[in-house]
């Protein structure tokens, strides 16, 4: 007798074993946001044992010895894999895989996923007979080895939760393509279409930001907290992790007093360029005779 699927249409907890602590991802740094660590949790919380999945990135997946059934027909259950350029070569792209939620009577059908380097979770339904995603290329299913009822739903219009959700929220669902271009995006935002377009222009234009002024950014609030703030810095083409270690360094902050700690191979140059200020900022506030002698453990006042 088949068994009854539960669909997952929300982020997994960080108490989850299957998508944290027991994921191979997981353990070794690859961790959420991440579309392959959160398929393969998918797969462990529905299996409950360690799935036989590739542990390489997602367009490998399809490729993967593995011993599960493959084909080009949407099921509840299974792994959706997309390659971008040549699978295998990384410097193309590494592809997408997401898990299928529900299959719909047209033939299209809801995922759930997760973007490296972007949202932690969502959701994205993909139209009949044309599973293309831009440059994301179908290469086909993975299926689950476990028999589901494989009831096909009517295709529903999606609830309308832009009230929900901040401008800098929307701004980067805007900027990870969720909205379109021009007339659609502003048919799709409605009337928070002017601030939210705001937001994502101003995401853009820190582009060409220091991450000195990134941190900045950060103690005024721009770009909020927790997964949404690295969500976003990394969105707007910085490393979330750089600019986070400026902000706890007090990088940024009204009268915060910032120190750094030279590394081997540090120049004043560099740091300065890190820091978004100039050699002889540093050269004043710390005495230094000679601009081209410093050392490893050295500490430097920067503000």
């Amino acid at each position: 007798m088949a068994a009854k699927f539960t669909k997952r249409l929300s982020t997994p907890s960080k108490t989850n074993k299957y998508y944290y602590d027991l994921n191979p991802y997981h353990q070794s740094g690859y961790g959420l946001p991440n579309c392959t660590c959160y398929a393969y949790g998918r797969w462990y919380e529905m299996l409950g044992k360690k799935p036989k999945l590739s542990l390489r990135n997602a367009e490998n997946w399809y490729n993967h010895d593995d011993g599960y059934k493959r084909g080009q027909t949407p099921k509840v259950g299974a792994v959706a894999v997309w390659r971008r350029g040549k699978v295998g070569v990384e410097s193309d792209g590494a592809g997408h895989v997401a898990i299928v939620e529900e299959v719909y009577k047209d033939g299209s059908f809801l995922t759930s996923n997760s973007a490296w380097g972007g949202a932690l979770f969502y959701t994205k339904k993909y139209p009949a007979n044309n599973y293309n995603n831009g440059d994301y290329i179908f290469l086909g299913f993975i299926y689950l080895p476990i028999e589901f009822e494989q009831t096909t739903q009517k295709p529903t219009k999606p609830t309308n939760t832009l009230s929900d959700k901040s401008d800098l929220e929307l701004a980067c669902e805007v900027l990870e393509g969720k909205y379109g271009n021009g007339k659609d995006r502003e048919k799709a935002l409605g009337t928070r279409y002017a601030s939210v377009q705001r937001q994502v222009e101003f995401m853009v234009a820190c582009r060409d930001k220091s991450e000195a002024q990134m941190a900045i950014y950060v103690w005024n609030g721009k770009f909020g907290t927790g997964e949404l703030r690295k969500r976003a810095i990394n969105l707007c083409g910085h490393s979330y992790n750089a600019v986070q270690s400026l902000v706890e360094q007090g990088m940024g902050k009204s009268n915060g007093a910032v120190h750094y700690k030279v590394k081997k191979g540090d120049t004043l140059s560099s740091i300065a360029k890190k820091y978004g200020i100039s050699v002889n900022q540093i050269v004043k506030l710390n005495g230094i005779k000679n601009p081209n002698l410093i050392y490893p453990n050295q500490t430097l006042k920067i503000k």
